[in-house]
């Protein structure tokens, strides 16, 4: 068993490059999440792709071939700490890329840390997992998605903070996820639909 990274396109780390060049100012950086940072301390982690899957597609069983592409996330690191995460999304239409913003929120140490120890968690198989990023963010989810390609043994590790709907720190089969998210799903569509916010014939 062996886990991979994907290969982002050059132009994603030209761009972050950029921008992380551009905010700096006598060898420190001033973005909110990085301020005061010294620029030769921080360094750029290979990137992980990124998907998202809506409540809809959930409810509708249309399984992970509805998860959305939406760019290439990086860790920033201070020596061996994860410090921040940037993303570089495709532009509409797929004809470029441009930068989507910087946060040092709480997944970002979750999914370092969750990268660091999963391997371990894996060696039950030999199959050959790709990295990716899953979340459903009306559902709060944000997962370690080991993709197994077209053999779909996917494996998913939830990342802290975990929904209480969830089983913390462990593994799970697309099959046993879908199970736990569809009824969450199905409420927040319910939920959603009392307030007005969606009409009648959903999303």
């Amino acid at each position: 068993m062996s886990i991979q990274l994907s290969e982002a396109p050059q132009s994603s780390i030209a761009l972050l490059q950029s921008v992380l060049t551009k905010s700096a100012v006598g060898g420190k950086y001033v973005l909110p999440t990085l301020s005061g940072k010294r620029t030769d301390a921080i360094t750029v982690a290979q990137p992980h792709p990124v998907y998202n899957l809506g409540v809809r597609d959930i409810v509708d069983s249309r399984g992970l071939a509805s998860a959305m592409f939406t760019g290439w996330r990086y860790l920033l690191l201070e020596g061996d700490t994860a410090v921040a995460a940037a993303e570089i999304a495709p532009d509409e239409g797929g004809g470029g890329l441009h930068f989507a913003g910087i946060n040092a929120g709480p997944y970002v140490f979750s999914s370092a840390a969750a990268l660091r120890a999963l391997p371990t968690e894996l060696e039950t198989d030999s199959q050959v997992f790709t990295v990716r990023i899953l979340r459903c963010p009306a559902l709060f989810l944000w997962a370690v998605w080991f993709y197994e390609g077209l053999n779909d043994n996917h494996q998913f590790w939830p990342l802290d903070p975990v929904p209480d709907y969830l089983e913390p720190h462990r593994l799970f089969s697309w099959s046993e996820l879908a199970e736990k998210l569809i009824s969450q799903a199905r409420s927040r569509l319910a939920d959603d639909f009392n307030r007005g916010n969606i009409p009648s014939a959903g999303v």
